[in-house]
């Protein structure tokens, strides 16, 4: 799969998130499933903590939450593609 396709299906599954009714979240948390998606896609190499957050925080927390998110969206669609 090209980059390009990575970045569509990243962006497609992304949308899938949060295109559906559900409980509001905040942009640190949709950032944080927005980055695990694009690691788990190898779209880029690490996955930490951006610099905008401080450990210890609620938005490093709500960004934390996010991730596990992404990881788990990975995961289901790893699964339905195998």
């Amino acid at each position: 799969m090209s980059r390009k396709e990575r970045e569509v299906l990243v962006q497609h599954l992304y949308q899938a998130a949060f295109s559906v009714p559900r409980e509001p979240r905040s942009p640190e948390y949709r950032r944080g499933v927005l980055d695990a998606l694009r690691y788990r896609f190898g779209l880029t190499e690490t996955l930490r903590l951006p610099e905008a957050f401080e450990t210890g925080t609620a938005a490093a927390d709500a960004w934390f939450a996010g991730i596990e998110e992404g990881h788990a969206r990975w995961r289901e669609y790893a699964e339905k593609s195998s």
